[in-house]
């Protein structure tokens, strides 16, 4: 009854073993790239927001 999860643990245990990991380096450096995406867009998308905020403003089509 058990023996099916406790298999599946071992040979999770001994797949994680193989995995080659990335570097220190590597996991920082990528870690600044999602960073820097993230701060890009939205920036993209705070100034699309602003343009069609505006636009709706101007043309009347809503009103704060």
């Amino acid at each position: 009854m058990f023996q099916r999860p406790i298999n599946f643990f071992r040979e999770s245990w001994e797949e994680l073993k193989r995995v080659s990991w990335p570097s220190w380096h590597d996991t920082w450096t990528f870690t600044k790239v999602v960073i820097a995406i993230i701060i890009a867009v939205g920036i993209y998308m705070g100034l699309l927001d602003a343009f069609f905020g505006w636009l709706m403003h101007t043309l009347g089509i809503y009103r704060f």
